[in-house]
This record gives structure tokens, C-alpha cells and sequence, in this order.
């Protein structure tokens, strides 16, 4: 899957209308989604606050990817994904208080 994960990483989506179409180029990628039966698929990675992928959306059918998808609808739901991560990741983090160096009347 090493070509699969680099394309996502450097993309930040992989999308497949037929999984024949990766057969030669992501072989391990094409033999695993096939192994589990599934013929299409559009992925959309999750980054952490620092631009790291984190995970991914997978959106994946088990015939060819239907003609009136809209991608902007799976894109909306992977923000939502990686909105809500980059909360959670930040509820243990703390942020650096900003140092002035004359404080303001009344402090």
C-alpha cells in the first residue's frame, strides 16, 4: 500500500472509479480492496493541527462508483471529520500564555 498512502499523503485524496485501474499501479492497494470486495472508492485524508494525516474518509462501493456522486458532499464530511479530530487533539494541549512585557492598567 506504500503508493496508495503517498498518494493520499501528497494529494490529500485518492479516488478510483474502477479498482482495475490501480491493478498495475497499486498492486498491494488493488489486492487488498478486491480481497474485501470493493470495486470503487474515493479517499480524503484527515490532518492533525500541524498538516500531518492523521487517518482517513473512505468512501467505497462494491460495484463502480456512481455517476451522480458529488465529491464536494464526501469532501464536506471528511472537513467535519478532521474539524472535530483537531478539537479533540487540542483539549489536552496547552496553549503558551503570551508574555507582555508592561502589563495594562487596571491588571
Amino acid at each position: 500500500m506504500p503508493r496508495f498512502i503517498a498518494s493520499i499523503t501528497r494529494d490529500g485524496f485518492a479516488w478510483c472509479k474502477d479498482i482495475e485501474e490501480i491493478r498495475y499501479d497499486m498492486g498491494n492497494s488493488y489486492e487488498f480492496k478486491k480481497s474485501i470486495g470493493i470495486k470503487a472508492f474515493y479517499d480524503v485524508a484527515i490532518k492533525d493541527e500541524c498538516g500531518n494525516v492523521i487517518g482517513f474518509v473512505a468512501v467505497q462501493w462494491n460495484d463502480t462508483m456512481p455517476t451522480d456522486i458529488d465529491i464536494k458532499n464526501i469532501d464536506h464530511l471528511a472537513w467535519h471529520m478532521e474539524e472535530a479530530v483537531k478539537r479533540l487533539t487540542n483539549l489536552h494541549c496547552k496553549k503558551k500564555s503570551k508574555f507582555r512585557l508592561f502589563k495594562k492598567r487596571g491588571e
